[in-house]
């Protein structure tokens, strides 16, 4: 098997493939060279010089190859090399190469001299025999590898050759290893002109994950296995196949008809050829220097001489010594990076791997239960190799609990995510109730609050005593967070803890969700007022009375919120401090528009990881900037939600941002890209009955842009009905739309205000300006025009920053004018047509002609400063044609579109019949096809 895994193409090393082939290039012009290969075991060398020769050998190259060994006779690559072409053959009766018999014959001693004599054997005649002969070939490639282990009599053959054969038509390639004693002897050829030095530098990232797929023949493999070898091999080539081959022995990996399949669980296992390797360098080691690096290599990839020190009790210099004949040994590397904190490195990880596996397992336990009494519980890094060492001493509660509270610490940081990963480890090690309550924690924060619910429902019945109260009431927080009212209460009181100020924190949170501000205000007032409160309990219980606050007192709210986030501040809780900051930009936003706390909160939010929650507050901007510069605006950014939430699983919160995209889209008009955003999720918009309601208010922003108010306001009417009862839920400006809409529509108009104005929607600056533009149509209804005029001007006024939206309301406002002759609308609608124009806004732009119209303006008619589409254009289809082709794709009949556009019903027949022609469609649906 292990032969299967190999890499059949050589990956990353452009330059060096270049500069074999240029020399191989010159050698067919008779023009010889040195290529001198270097690198640390397993970057490729071998690899890259049997490019070389596959080369040559397709060329017609004679190919000599040797080897040289630890240990070996003297000139024993030069002979193997001579040997692969002239073993078994008579000596050449040439005379130029009778005088070199003697010392051939050291290297081919089939070639010894009848006479018996042996001759010069100094290094200038070997290398000139050698030269000799392989000059009685046109041309000839000598390869020599591994000559880090060269005896020194081949060394001083080698740099006789190197000098010599740039006269000569010989390439010679040798290899040898940069991290291995005798390196330098052969990095010193170098010096010479006819030396190309190629450097082999281990692989970048994605080339050793090139290597991987290449070895795999291009079949997919599974995104952790391709992370897992690129890590552990470290850009050596060797290592990549390795891994991979170690894989599939053990059963771990395996392929099926679609590719590769993960089947065990991802281990390291060392090759081999590099334990035996490892083995001879530590076999070259003092016994006290051994024991040195066997606990270094117990204590991790870092080798910090100041903690063995520590465990050992040996002297700084005996311990400095010994790592010494580690780095000698190439065990170790100590690079510059390392020099500023004292600490070393292993060559690779599989070197570590490797004197591990030759201990025992009980010396490995016993090592790493002396190197784990010795770290640091403070630090954080100290804390992880703490919980690793754990492990390996057989002791995985131990490790568990160092993982708690590791993940404890991350919580209060906001870094989730490490949160996250700390608790499956702790699972995967101790799957106790204490370990399942962090979870449950740790997913409701990060915004996987049904799957929170599930698992801490799950093991409840299996818990008691404390442990059971506290899985309680984090099971309760995630029923909070999935708006499961009732449930959460029957938590908080199955756990026990009534009166405590934790338990009555999540109490209140449960009743201000349920609408129950009254009992909320109640439980939260008291846990602020208990001084035993923890600051996490504190800040929760703040949040609560900041809601409870915010639809009768915005100040009274704002100030609770900014006391959250100043006593998360203090404390350091990440986490707290956030959603502290959410609320503060939340009142921010509803008075000014604007929030300068908005933008805080996301800032920590992102630098903390807490991804769901700057996708929570990416949804909120994305309507900020909506409302202020129109749909096209927010559209970017609820994109970049939708991708995020996709790629962390927020099934719920995806979902939300795809009906915050429909409705993006439906107001921008692109009525089928809404409709697929609502499809893409109507399963989970059918379990949400928020997601439901706001689905609904993307319906009725269909027909508002086609001009059927009435349509649109009933389906408003819907969503309304929906969203009024959850008084925890997001306060949406369509609250505001559906007011006027039923301002204008004059239905029920005082109890649509009472609706909005008792809301939680209230609290928002474009909603109570909607308040006031409703006032303003009744006055007018009623006759008292400069009553409503007035009301206009301060409904403006209080959206000064939220430009778009404020056109968008005025359209609605001017329609009720224009119908009961009151203010001067035209001046309005001629700047709010161009602001529409300017914008794309083609359906709002329309609705601003038609209403100029009725009041008696004449407005420039056949042409539409709306961009036709490229594919249409390029049949000949004119504005005024597109301007037809929207509406007919809206559904409207020729008559319908013809009173929109004012024009006859005859020029609409024409204009239809043309985009029939040009379009070759067969009817009104295929026309409608088209324009999609």
């Amino acid at each position: 098997m292990p032969g299967e895994l190999r890499a059949s193409a050589i990956v990353g090393r452009h330059d060096e493939l270049a500069a074999a082939r240029d020399a191989l290039a010159s050698l067919a012009q008779g023009e010889g060279g040195v290529l001198l290969v270097s690198g640390e075991a397993g970057v490729g060398k071998s690899r890259l010089v049997r490019e070389v020769t596959t080369y040559a050998g397709n060329a017609g190259t004679p190919v000599l190859a040797g080897r040289a060994a630890p240990g070996a006779a003297p000139l024993r690559p030069l002979s193997e090399a001579l040997l692969t072409r002239w073993r078994g053959r008579p000596f050449p009766d040439q005379p130029s190469l009778r005088a070199f018999r003697p010392a051939l014959s050291r290297m081919l001693p089939a070639w010894a001299d009848p006479a018996g004599h042996v001759g010069d054997a100094s290094a200038t005649v070997l290398g000139e025999a050698v030269l000799e002969l392989l000059t009685t070939e046109d041309v000839c490639l000598l390869v020599l590898e591994d000559l880090h282990w060269a005896d020194p009599e081949t060394v001083s053959v080698l740099d006789h050759l190197a000098a010599a054969v740039a006269r000569l038509p010989v390439l010679l390639v040798a290899t040898v290893r940069s991290d291995e004693p005798g390196a330098a002897r052969l990095l010193d050829l170098r010096r010479l002109e006819s030396v190309r030095h190629l450097a082999l530098e281990r692989l970048a990232p994605d080339a050793a994950a090139s290597v991987a797929t290449d070895c795999v023949r291009g079949a997919p493999l599974p995104d952790e296995v391709l992370r897992f070898v690129v890590d552990r091999a470290e850009g050596l080539p060797l290592l990549v196949e390795e891994v991979l081959t170690g894989l599939v022995e053990r059963g771990a990996l395996a392929a099926d008809a679609d590719g590769w399949v993960l089947t065990g669980d991802l281990v390291l296992s060392v090759p081999a050829g590099l334990r035996q390797l490892v083995a001879d360098r530590l076999g070259g080691l003092a016994p006290g220097e051994r024991a040195v690096l066997e606990l270094a290599a117990v204590a991790g990839p870092s080798v910090d001489w100041r903690l063995l020190a520590s465990v050992t009790g040996l002297a700084d210099g005996e311990v400095l010594a010994a790592l010494r004949a580690g780095v000698d040994a190439n065990l170790l590397s100590a690079g510059a990076a390392d020099s500023a904190r004292g600490e070393l490195h292993w060559r690779h990880d599989l070197t570590r791997q490797a004197v591990l596996h030759q201990m025992l397992p009980p010396e490995r336990q016993r090592c790493a239960e002396v190197v784990a009494d010795a770290l640091s519980a403070e630090d954080e890094d100290g804390a992880l190799l703490a919980a690793d060492l754990r492990v390996a001493a057989g002791q995985p509660g131990a490790a568990a609990a160092i993982l708690i509270r590791l993940a404890a610490g991350a919580v209060g940081r906001g870094e989730l995510a490490s949160a996250e990963s700390f608790l499956r480890r702790a699972a995967a090690l101790d799957p106790s109730p204490a370990v399942v309550t962090q979870q449950v924690r740790v997913l409701t924060l990060a915004g996987r609050a049904a799957e929170a619910l599930d698992l801490g429902a799950e093991l409840l019945p299996s818990t008691s005593g404390d442990r059971h109260a506290e899985l309680c009431l984090e099971t309760a927080r995630a029923a909070v967070a999935c708006a499961r009212w009732a449930d959460a209460r029957s938590l908080v009181d199955r756990s026990g803890r009534s009166g405590d100020p934790r338990a009555d924190a999540v109490a209140a949170d449960a009743c201000f969700g349920a609408g129950d501000i009254v009992a909320a205000e109640r439980l939260a007032a008291a846990v602020v007022a208990d001084p035993g409160t923890p600051a996490e309990t504190l800040c929760e219980a703040m949040e609560v009375l900041g809601r409870c606050a915010r639809v009768s007192d915005a100040a009274a709210a704002e100030d609770w919120f900014r006391r959250g986030a100043q006593v998360a501040a203090g404390h350091g809780l990440v986490t707290a401090r956030v959603r502290a900051l959410h609320g503060v930009g939340s009142m921010e936003l509803a008075r000014d528009g604007v929030s300068p706390a908005m933008g805080e909160a996301r800032e920590v939010a992102e630098q903390a990881g807490m991804l769901a929650t700057v996708a929570q507050l990416d949804l909120m901007l994305s309507e900020v900037e909506q409302v202020a510069r129109g749909p096209a605006a927010g559209i970017d950014r609820a994109m970049r939600v939708l991708a995020l939430t996709a790629r962390l699983g927020l099934v719920e919160l995806h979902a939300t941002a795809s009906v915050s995209l429909a409705y993006l889209h439906a107001l921008s008009g692109d009525r089928a890209g809404s409709r697929r955003r609502i499809e893409d999720v109507a399963g989970v918009v059918a379990d949400v009955p928020d997601l439901a309601g706001m689905a609904t208010f993307v319906d009725g922003v269909h027909p508002l842009l086609a001009g059927d108010l009435p349509a649109a306001r009933d389906r408003f009417d819907e969503g309304i009905a929906v969203l009024a009862r959850n008084p925890a839920g997001a306060p949406l400006a369509a609250w505001g739309l559906w007011l006027v809409l039923r301002a204008v529509c004059d239905d029920r108009v005082e109890e649509a205000v009472a609706t909005l104005a008792g809301s939680h929607a209230a609290v928002r600056s474009d909603n109570r300006a909607a308040l006031v533009y409703a006032r303003a149509v009744s006055a007018g209804r009623c006759g008292d025009g400069a009553a409503a005029e007035q009301l206009m001007r301060e409904a403006d006024e209080m959206l000064s920053v939220q430009h778009w939206w404020r056109r968008l309301l005025r359209l609605l406002v001017w329609q009720a004018a224009v119908a009961d002759g009151w203010g001067q609308p035209v001046p309005g609608l001629r700047a709010d047509l161009a602001a529409f124009e300017a914008d794309g806004e083609d359906a709002l732009a329309r609705t601003c002609r038609d209403l100029l119209r009725r009041a008696g303006v004449t407005v420039r008619r056949g042409r539409s400063r709306s961009p036709v589409p490229p594919q249409l254009r390029a049949v000949g289809v004119t504005a005024r044609e597109a301007e037809v082709l929207d509406l007919v794709t809206q559904g409207l009949t020729n008559a319908e579109v013809a009173r929109r556009l004012f024009l006859s019903p005859r020029t609409v027949d024409h204009h239809v019949a043309r985009l029939l022609a040009k379009t070759g469609a067969a009817n009104r649906s295929e026309l409608a096809a088209r324009r999609g």
